[in-house]
């Protein structure tokens, strides 16, 4: 009877598969794959069985092995179906993004083909210690591993905590964390926690990542991650029954990581802020036509697997036909997506034409450091065409701002006034803020403007001066050197060139009259070839600007020393306070 079913499936079983579709297509476990590990190719045909399969040629892999064939048959109720598998065991040759090309097989005398696919080889960052302890046979041992040991500066780094078992482990504890210092940090809340297998040496091993973070290393350098020690329970047979009833604690130490970080290339673009990594930027406005009575919003959208922190908002310059307000943060959001952390911020620039007519919006282009390419590049947005109708309004009707605004600008100044007047000022400029707001929001124009309306900011710059015999004895500047000493004794270097920045940066715009809101690098050295000052001093004044911004954010530029930058700073600042005098 049984002899007779089986004869009766093979006959009717054509039918059955004339009556499904056969799908043949590629596959594998990752398409991103380490350069010193096989990998898995599986070619698979559903509601079918395939012979004489051609694989296509492996050009940049090694074969190891295959093709392994197997297949699977299923009864759901009546309804048959069948599928098989071919695998085949490659070893990638370089580094690099490689097209495996299309294979053939044949399904009841019908050939199929199945498409392309792409995997990407990337260089493995292999574990230090793994050999040496797999060589003792140890039952196991915790790792620290990362995705790349040569980042860049700014660039995203994954670093897991690996545990590497050949007997059971019920818990782990983290008895004392690794030492971060030189990196910005944040803990990954979804990962592939699973049990895995892996074989080191001739011994096979349990790996189950215990801990994932993100690691955004600040400056260019060596970046050394101290062993963490976490305590393992290891279960214990209870005598004469052979249950697992109580464990015993082992006290286990992971390995030390060294991180070579690359600085950025140099010179780097005029309007590049620090951004590395992948990112995307988009501007849009709400409308496209109103009056000189209306206000439009621009939305710049910047998403990104970079350190989203140091992501600046746009500044617009300024436009003799139209007035922009200071940037507002709508979205300020982050996601894990494909083993990394991507951030998205989103900010609204309120926009009032001055006059009717046709105005073609000029959008800031934004620039970053692509680590994947080693170079640097700019997102450019088309100008957003406006068509502006006259209100009621008239152009003399427009008052003058009241109030101080927390005016958009580079970071560096926009933190000025907490440096130099405390936290009751910055109270008093979101107060201002919210009341312009209410009122319609009037724009911040020029140094002059806001020195007649006795803005604090203005009179913070003002108040600025350097100790020295030949000029006012300022407290607040005398303070403000003293902590950038001290800041530096400390190793915050980096904080100690921001305030030597905000010092700087104020006593520019002072004396070369520059609107606030228009403050950049560019700016001043073109304010700086015009002051018929000297030309050399004006180069440095320029790279001394490039060199505090870079300071501030990334690390000493190469070449750059920290105490010589603080001998300019307080020479430039000097000169200038006598320039002002005369």
């Amino acid at each position: 009877m049984l002899r007779i079913s089986y004869i009766l499936f093979i006959l009717i079983w054509p039918l059955i598969g004339y009556n499904q579709n056969v799908r043949f297509y590629a596959e594998t476990e990752s398409r991103q794959v380490p350069s010193d590990e096989y990998f898995e190719l599986y070619f698979q045909v559903e509601n079918g069985i395939g012979k004489d399969i051609q694989p296509p040629v492996f050009t940049y892999f090694t074969v190891l092995g295959g093709p392994n064939y197997s297949a699977q048959t299923a009864n759901d109720n009546g309804k048959v179906s069948r599928k098989c598998t071919f695998t085949y065991i490659l070893q990638p040759k370089s580094v690099g993004i490689f097209h495996i090309g299309s294979a053939t097989v044949t399904v009841e005398g019908k050939k199929y083909t199945s498409s392309p696919i792409e995997v990407e080889v990337v260089k493995s960052a292999k574990p230090s210690g793994i050999a040496e302890k797999t060589k003792k046979g140890e039952e196991v041992f915790v790792q620290m591993e990362v995705d790349q040991n040569e980042p860049y500066a700014g660039q995203q780094v994954v670093l897991d905590y690996v545990i590497y078992s050949r007997i059971s482990v019920n818990t782990y504890n983290f008895n004392s964390e690794s030492n971060y210092t030189g990196a910005f940090v944040k803990p990954f809340k979804n990962y592939d926690a699973g049990v895995k297998t892996k074989t080191i040496n001739g011994y096979t091993y349990q790996r189950r990542i215990m801990r994932r973070l993100a690691l955004f290393p600040q400056q260019s350098g060596l970046l050394t991650i101290d062993p963490a020690v976490i305590t393992l329970g290891i279960p214990m047979e209870d005598d004469g029954f052979g249950f697992f009833s109580s464990t015993k604690p082992k006290q286990v130490r992971t390995n030390a990581v060294e991180l070579h970080v690359k600085p950025l290339p140099q010179p780097e673009p005029e309007n590049f802020l620090g951004a590395v990594g992948q990112f995307e930027y988009k501007v849009s406005s709400d409308r496209t036509e109103l009056s000189t009575d209306d206000a439009a919003m621009l939305t710049f959208k910047i998403s990104g697997n970079g350190d989203m922190k140091t992501i600046q908002a746009p500044t617009m310059k300024a436009d003799e036909n139209a007035d922009y307000y200071p940037p507002e943060v709508l979205e300020d959001n982050e996601e894990e997506r494909s083993g990394e952390f991507v951030g998205y911020k989103t900010y609204v620039v309120d926009l009032t034409p001055k006059k009717a007519g046709h105005l073609e919006v000029k959008i800031p282009d934004f620039v970053y450091f692509d680590p994947n390419q080693n170079k640097y590049k700019t997102i450019s947005v088309e100008p957003i065409p406006l068509v502006i109708s006259q209100g009621n309004e008239k152009p003399t009707d427009r008052e003058t701002p009241l109030t101080d605004v927390v005016i958009e600008m580079p970071f560096y100044v926009k933190y000025k006034s907490f440096l130099m007047a405390g936290a009751g000022v910055v109270i008093l400029g979101f107060i201002g803020l919210i009341t312009l707001r209410k009122k319609g929001k009037q724009p911040v124009d020029t140094v002059e403007e806001e020195k007649k309306a006795g803005t604090p900011i203005i009179k913070q710059a003002e108040n600025i001066h350097i100790e020295d015999d030949s000029i006012d004895q300022g407290n607040s500047s005398k303070r403000q050197i003293e902590e950038a000493h001290r800041l530096l004794d400390e190793g915050d270097v980096k904080g100690s060139m921001r305030l030597l920045n905000n010092m700087l940066s104020s006593k520019l715009i002072e004396w070369l009259g520059m609107p606030l809101s228009q403050y950049n690098v560019g700016l001043v050295s073109e304010k700086l070839s015009e002051s018929n000052s000297d030309i050399d001093q004006n180069e440095l004044i320029v790279k001394v600007l490039k060199d505090l911004e870079a300071s501030s954010y990334i690390g000493l530029p190469t070449g750059v020393k920290a105490e010589e930058l603080m001998v300019d700073v307080e020479a430039i600042i000097k000169d200038i306070e006598k320039k002002i005098r005369e």
